[in-house]
């Protein structure tokens, strides 16, 4: 009775153990490659002074319900799903040496460019693009999947 008792325990054990699935967290289009809004824009100013959230001054109220779909191809699209929000856009993107480089090649509106920009951060769900503005001063943008 106890080996049956001990076999089945054992055997529960191995049953109920799974693998971790691998998560590819890599800055490149394959580990990007998916729906994302600015969630935040941050500026990050020399020290002392300290980091400020310029979310609603850098973006308008359409801005901040625009999706950026960022295709495996490396094409995306950027749309607008606020009230009276209608900008829309279509272009390329690209990662190269964890820089990203948005190019929208049709549209107008919402869409902000990125040339050779670093990606400073990235864990699966949100990549923090950090824009150099010069004296010190970047801007941080924070595209969050959706």
């Amino acid at each position: 009775m106890k080996k049956i008792l001990l076999g089945m325990l054992v055997l529960g054990a191995m049953a109920s153990c799974k693998k971790d699935k691998k998560t590819n967290c890599a800055s490149t289009v394959e580990g990007i490659a998916g729906n994302y809004k600015i969630t935040k824009v941050e500026g990050d100013y020399p020290n002392p002074l300290p980091d400020q959230d310029l979310t609603d001054t850098r973006l308008s109220t359409c801005e901040k319900t625009g999706t950026y779909a960022l295709k495996s191809d490396k094409t995306f699209t950027y749309s607008e799903s606020g009230t009276g929000c209608t900008d829309v856009a279509a272009g390329t993107w690209d990662v190269v040496a964890d820089k990203i480089t948005i190019n929208s090649t049709s549209g107008f509106g919402g869409v902000t460019d990125f040339t050779s920009t670093p990606i400073t951060s990235f864990d699966c769900t949100t990549f923090v693009v950090t824009e150099d503005q010069g004296s010190g001063f970047s801007l941080k943008y924070f595209f969050t999947k959706q």
